[in-house]
């Protein structure tokens, strides 16, 4: 279950980290976790990251972002639910 909520945070994690510019930097500020069912063999995880979002980090000194995901086995199956929230500031 945490190697889910680990793969989370580190997908949107690198979504925030590729497209935050230097002279900021990000904070993980919550991680919701919802599962859903017991899941089998490999996982795989989708956000809804958009070019609103790429916007937001890129041109606000401060702020916060909602990530919302899911994870599927191999089955294709939804196994978990996440929202991740970072927030990033101006570094000084």
């Amino acid at each position: 279950a945490m190697a889910m909520a680990l793969l989370a945070e580190t997908a949107t994690g690198m979504m925030v980290g590729i497209n935050i510019p230097k002279g900021k930097t990000p904070l993980l500020k919550s991680i919701d976790c919802k599962y859903v069912r017991r899941s089998s063999g490999n996982i795989r995880v989708e956000t809804d990251f958009d070019h609103a979002r790429r916007q937001t980090l890129q041109q606000e000194d401060k702020g916060e972002v909602p990530f919302y995901l899911s994870a599927e086995d191999e089955t294709g199956e939804v196994v978990a639910e996440f929202t991740a929230v970072w927030a990033w500031r101006k570094l000084k």
